[in-house]
């Protein structure tokens, strides 16, 4: 919290981000980890003339372990880009 509030974030802007962090966070583990019981997902098998992109994407590593890191670390560095545009700190 002293970070943030020293970075010019305001006490309430940065329980804000902290909370928005915390929940992005549990709710991307969330959806990476197997139901418990159930089979690990498997990608469907696509029609890659239907579906070029995504059939694309898979083929490029969508989906793999290295590929959910990269997604958290690219959309915890939006958000910490986006929070960083919106200080606005208190006075005095």
């Amino acid at each position: 919290m002293t970070m943030l509030r020293d970075a010019g974030f305001g006490l309430r802007e940065a329980f804000h981000l902290m909370n928005t962090v915390a929940m992005f966070t549990t709710g991307h583990c969330l959806a990476e980890v197997d139901p418990p019981g159930e089979p690990p997902m498997t990608i469907p098998e696509m029609d890659p003339a239907e579906f070029p992109n995504a059939t694309a994407a898979i083929q490029d590593g969508l989906g793999t372990p290295e590929d959910h890191q990269a997604r958290y670390d690219f959309a915890i560095d939006a958000l910490s880009r986006g929070f960083s545009s919106t200080r606005t700190p208190e006075q005095g």
